[in-house]
């Protein structure tokens, strides 16, 4: 992909999804006042100027915002999965990848883990909540 093409798949895609430039210029902007920026759990990273490539600390901001605030999400789920597993069946969690989290537990036991998060997630997020299928990885 040429700089051109990546420019003008840029701008088309900002021209659909005008909501989407509004946060990425707020969050860069509120990043540059703050030196730093926050996940919508409020954890902080501190941002530090890059002389060698000034775009840096804007590229953080924003990628702090979204990836950082989908991995407390997920640590939120994990801690909610950790309580919920004893009441469900002794389970041992072998793998947790991104947003997905893979169990084993006996033959007998199918996980069906409640992971709705109705404490606080679906206010807090505009109704979005993680989702957990209990699915036996045996046909």
């Amino acid at each position: 992909v040429t700089k051109t093409q990546a420019k003008a798949y840029r701008s088309s895609f900002f021209e659909a999804l005008p909501t989407v430039l509004e946060f990425v210029e707020s969050t860069m902007q509120q990043a540059r006042i703050d030196k730093s920026v926050r996940t919508l759990y409020d954890r902080k990273r501190i941002l530090h100027p890059n002389e060698t490539d000034m775009g840096k600390p804007d590229r953080q901001a924003v990628n702090t915002k979204i990836q950082g605030t989908a991995a407390d999400i997920m640590k939120r789920a994990m801690i909610t999965l950790e309580e919920k597993i004893p009441t469900v069946a002794s389970a041992t969690l072998l793998l947790q990848i991104h947003d997905v989290s893979l169990l084993e537990s006996g033959k007998a036991h199918i996980l069906g883990v409640d992971m709705s998060g109705k404490g606080g997630r679906e206010r807090r997020f505009g109704g979005l909540a993680s989702k957990s299928h209990g699915r036996s990885g045996r046909r």
